[in-house]
């Protein structure tokens, strides 16, 4: 014999009306959640390019500096000035991110000049430490096409004399050079060069300057990209390619500096090259003034 214990469908009805509440209530706090990420996207997305506006404006940024390593006697002969930003409404904005905003917006020039200025002020305030020490600052290509760069440089070198013999600009390539752009870029050269400041071709080997690049312009430094560094010990081709851009870099009097240096293996391989500087986590991540002032106090009293 078996009981049969049965619930009255009323009974499932009741359940399920007295559970509608939760279930509105769950739906709701799923909507809000949705809403709140949505709207958040949406604050990010078209109020970053707004606060950094404002940001460039009131020069608001830092710059971090990042020391260049001469394998000729060990020191810090040259630094390389890096954008940094921690937005009070976004944290801390990659560099990648600055750059793509502001070039978008038409501000690129005026970070340029923000960060160069910034550096003149680096060096009025630690003369000292920073005596026969460059500091590089990138540049993009575009801008010195423009006529009014030579005039706004001459004005910041006059304003910071400090900069004068120590302001290095490193340029960017971000799209292939037009041959109309071929005797202006040269002229722009050498009146940058005739005002005391240093050039250097940055990340060579991964954008659109190649080694005709390098012949027709009046280049002070070749800075050989991260991306051939770390492949440049398990690579034949790698190797073969720097060999014979060093050499040609030799031939036309430029110095070489090997970015992206990481461990001493990297560093034992890349001096076979010889290469005249390295640059990388290996000796010092990028450091805001105070800190890059008290690495450079360590080194000058080991």
């Amino acid at each position: 014999m078996s009981l049969v214990v049965s619930l009255s469908s009323y009974l499932y009805w009741d359940y399920f009306c007295q559970s509608i509440p939760l279930f509105a209530i769950l739906w709701l706090l799923l909507f809000a959640i949705c809403c709140a990420i949505f709207w958040s996207v949406l604050y990010y997305r078209y109020s970053l390019p707004h606060s950094l506006r404002k940001a460039i404006k009131e020069e608001a940024m830092d710059v971090y500096f990042q020391p260049i390593i001469s394998l000729n006697d060990q020191k810090a002969r040259d630094m390389e000035a890096l954008i940094r930003w921690k937005s009070p409404y976004h944290g801390q904005v990659s560099p990648l991110t600055i750059i793509e905003i502001a070039d978008r917006l038409g501000l690129i020039d005026d970070l340029t000049w923000m960060v160069i200025r910034k550096v003149g002020c680096f060096y009025r305030e630690n003369s000292a430490i920073l005596e026969g020490v460059s500091i590089a600052v990138n540049v993009d290509r575009h801008s010195l096409l423009e006529e009014s760069f030579i005039p706004n440089l001459q004005g910041i070198l006059a304003e910071y004399p400090e900069l004068k013999g120590r302001l290095g600009l490193e340029v960017t390539e971000t799209s292939a050079l037009n041959m109309s752009d071929l005797p202006i870029m040269v002229s722009q050269f050498e009146r940058i060069k005739a005002l005391g400041i240093e050039l250097s071709v940055d990340d060579f080997g991964t954008g659109y300057s190649g080694l005709d690049f390098l012949r027709r312009f009046p280049y002070d430094v070749l800075k050989l990209d991260r991306v051939f560094v770390s492949s440049f010990q398990d690579d034949q081709f790698t190797r073969q390619i720097l060999t014979s851009v060093t050499k040609l870099a030799r031939e036309l009097n430029m110095k070489v500096v090997a970015e992206g240096i990481e461990e001493q293996e990297q560093l034992d391989a890349i001096k076979e090259l010889g290469v005249d500087s390295v640059q990388g986590y290996f000796f010092s991540v990028p450091l805001p003034g105070d800190q890059i002032i008290q690495w450079l106090e360590e080194k000058t009293q080991k």
